[in-house]
């Protein structure tokens, strides 16, 4: 009977695993957009899931842009907003932040 019993679990075993294939096999991952790129001294990841590639790139696109003017306008030691406004206090002016 050792023979049968392991035959029956190693049939319901298969079983099972085909069941659990066939579940997963129907399931629809979400589409996952990333990017990686360095902004602000540090690495930023953007993830984007469930919306079309063309759309999730564009996106990041858009935003991996704004980081990167962001970014320098507002670097410590750069030439953009910041020393803008930096020059300007130093001499004692008003300065508009934008």
């Amino acid at each position: 009977m050792p023979t049968d019993r392991a035959s029956a679990i190693s049939h319901s075993f298969l079983a099972f695993s085909l069941c659990v294939a066939i579940i997963l096999a129907g399931c629809d991952s979400p589409a996952v957009a990333e990017r990686h790129f360095q902004a602000f001294g540090t690495t930023v990841h953007l993830i984007v899931a469930d919306v079309d590639n063309r759309q999730a790139q564009a996106t990041l696109d858009e935003i991996e842009r704004d980081f990167a003017g962001i970014s320098l306008d507002w670097y410590a030691f750069g030439t953009g907003e910041l020393a803008r406004i930096n020059a300007r206090l130093a001499h004692e002016q008003p300065a508009a932040v934008r």
